[in-house]
């Protein structure tokens, strides 16, 4: 594959992490995006790195982080 066809990609995967930089959570944005990209360039590519009961699990997993996320950003201790 020529290189050239891949700086619209990196170009989009550089203004978005600038962007989850910006926000309160950006480790676990980070995590969460490096995570799903990893799935999907796995399904895209044909590589079978998890079953798809892990799969599931992963995503499954994933949204819990980000309800926690949501429910301790928004506990009484978490407002300064």
């Amino acid at each position: 594959m020529d290189p050239k066809f891949l700086l619209p990609v990196l170009k989009f995967i550089n203004e978005s992490q600038e962007e989850m930089l910006s926000l309160d959570f950006s480790t676990l944005a980070t995590i969460i995006r490096l995570t799903c990209e990893g799935l999907w360039l796995s399904e895209l590519f044909g590589f079978q790195m998890v079953d798809d009961k892990t799969r599931v699990n992963i995503k499954q997993k994933l949204f819990d982080l980000l309800n926690d996320f949501e429910l301790h950003s928004k506990s009484p201790e978490s407002i300064h």
